[in-house]
């Protein structure tokens, strides 16, 4: 332990040297970090369809579209002169002021149309998900049959160089992006806003989507000297859910020294949480001994709590205990509330989970938020604000129950 200290106090002694090290790629400022959109498709479909629009409020005219092309053009030369009737005359000179720009047209991420230059433009843009299947060819087809005649380019938009499936999709990185937004950039004199926004977009590509060398190397110098420091830190690092489940913890634990539940952390796991309540104990008491139930006990059912990054669910699960007397028992019960369950339940069942439903609360916006109250001083009311909605899930457990509460 007293090492692993010393590993830590060395990394702080010397965390203002590493800081301004790193501090050309840490921006605090961007916008595009600060509303965490590095990593959502739609928001970049969203801000590159605005650079591609010639009328829209960049003043930049078709500056960035033609750019966009004549890069696309020159890294896929012999498909656009395979595919279409298309030269590198037609791409610098055509003039693309009167281009529609289309979000999520037929599900197509950007869709453009010129019809002075009876021209379209369709791109599916990728950062993290892969394709669905026949997803290009659906989209093609679309496009063929619905502009004939004129001349369509398809754009694979990724940041790893990844080639689409369909051969008639050309590809384009998000580093040919920053090159030419730089290149705009510094030849044409952009609104300051515009500028702004076009250099955070930048900065948080390079920071957060592609492999800049100079910072990998910095970073790998770095983790090299101090390697056993950050694995730690990295070990102890709080992600959404273990922080979510924290605050569910306290919640029960509250609610069960106030009697309303029997909650032991112990038999719960990170992402299913797991109690039971003192009436659904009348219904489905512990398996006697020798019969042992799916967790390894003999309890004979629990309410979980099921969470994730982006919400959580809480269900009623019911074992059997490979024990066909058991089953006949659950069976008679909830059959009188889950009549058409009941009818579908294989005779072998092992697991019969009832009652599940998303829990309101739990939107992936509150989750998140949760993040930043872990040390605050509202964590408090956030916890007494799980407690109530759990309350209420519990309510309405016990009301969809109350019918065998009365036998």
């Amino acid at each position: 332990m007293e090492d692993k200290l010393k590993k830590l106090e060395h990394l702080l002694e010397n965390i203002d040297d590493i800081k301004e090290e790193l501090s050309p790629w840490i921006d605090e400022t961007n916008i595009f970090s600060i509303l965490k959109l590095s990593r959502q498709e739609i928001r970049h479909s969203n801000f590159l369809a605005y650079l591609f629009n010639p009328s829209a409020s960049h003043k930049m005219s078709d500056t960035f579209l033609k750019s966009f092309l004549i890069r696309f053009y020159k890294l896929n030369r012999l498909l656009i002169q395979e595919q279409t009737d298309l030269t590198i005359f037609d791409i610098f000179l055509n003039d693309y002021n009167d281009a529609l720009v289309f979000r999520e047209l037929n599900h197509i991420d950007i869709f453009i149309v010129s019809e002075k230059n009876q021209f379209t433009i369709c791109i599916e843009n990728k950062i993290d998900a892969n394709e669905s299947d026949d997803q290009l060819d659906n989209y093609r087809n679309h496009v063929i049959s619905n502009y004939p005649g004129y001349q369509n380019l398809f754009i694979f938009l990724n940041p790893y160089r990844t080639a689409p499936s369909k051969k008639e999709w050309g590809s384009i990185t998000y580093n040919e992006v920053v090159d030419i937004l730089k290149t705009i950039s510094h030849k044409y004199d952009i609104d300051s806003k515009v500028q702004l926004l076009i250099n955070d977009y930048c900065n948080m590509l390079k920071g957060d989507i592609l492999v800049d060398e100079k910072l990998l190397k910095i970073c790998q110098r770095i983790y090299v000297e101090y390697q056993e420091a950050l694995d730690l830190i990295y070990e102890a690092k709080p992600d959404s859910t273990s922080i979510l489940r924290t605050f569910i913890v306290d919640a029960l634990s509250e609610l069960s020294k106030e009697q309303k539940l029997i909650f032991n952390e112990n038999e719960s796991e990170r992402r299913l949480i797991r109690f039971q309540l003192k009436e659904l104990n009348l219904i489905s008491p512990d398996f006697p001994n020798g019969i042992v139930s799916g967790w390894n006990s003999q309890k004979s059912y629990y309410v979980e709590i099921q969470i994730s990054e982006k919400s959580a669910f809480i269900q009623v699960s019911f074992n059997s205990g490979d024990s066909d007397e058991v089953r006949e028992k659950v069976n008679n019960k909830l059959s009188k509330i889950y009549e058409k369950e009941a009818g579908k339940k294989r005779a072998n069942w092992s697991w019969w989970v009832v009652a599940r439903r998303r829990i309101p609360l739990f939107s992936e916006k509150y989750i998140n938020s949760l993040v930043i109250t872990v040390y605050d001083d509202e964590r408090e009311a956030a916890v007494a604000l799980i407690k109530e909605s759990i309350e209420r899930e519990i309510f309405r457990i016990k009301d969809k129950f109350d019918p065998l509460f009365e036998d």
